[in-house]
């Protein structure tokens, strides 16, 4: 399969899921708490929360469950989502610290990047600690930016 994001086939790469499923969710649904979620290996579904980590309905893999702190991450951001009204540079500043963002690149599970979606905008962000990328999403335009990963 090509690099990219594609739907036409009966399988997603594994690693084209999470973006499929934010951008299915978000196309079909357009409601802040729905979500589209799937797997190369289960049928999609549609859950009504609001945030994804590494789990979907439940965990299922203990051991990575731990060690990419899933359940946590959920229920940080759940609470934030609930409990906390917060502007919105605030709320996108947490995806870049501890317990959402993860600087164990040599263990194999750092943070490479966040990214803050604005489709009534046509635009996005990439993100890192102290760097910004804007994209607009009205029309491709090739770029290349470096970004020093911590550890290495």
């Amino acid at each position: 399969m090509p690099d990219g994001y594609t739907m036409s086939g009966r399988r997603l790469m594994g690693r084209q899921s999470a973006g499929a499923s934010f951008l299915t969710g978000y196309a079909r649904h357009g409601a802040a708490r729905d979500m589209v979620c799937m797997a190369p290996d289960r049928k999609a579904v549609l859950k009504h929360v609001g945030v994804a980590t590494n789990h979907q309905e439940k965990v299922e893999w203990d051991s990575h469950a731990r060690f990419t702190a899933t359940v946590e991450r959920e229920r940080f951001l759940l609470q934030r989502l609930t409990l906390h009204v917060e502007p919105e540079e605030k709320f996108i500043g947490a995806f870049l610290k501890p317990p959402l963002y993860s600087s164990a690149f040599r263990e194999g599970f750092g943070t490479l990047y966040t990214a803050v979606y604005r489709p009534r905008k046509l635009e996005m962000e990439i993100r890192w600690p102290g760097t910004v990328w804007h994209l607009p999403l009205s029309a491709f335009d090739e770029r290349t930016l470096a970004v020093q990963v911590p550890g290495f």
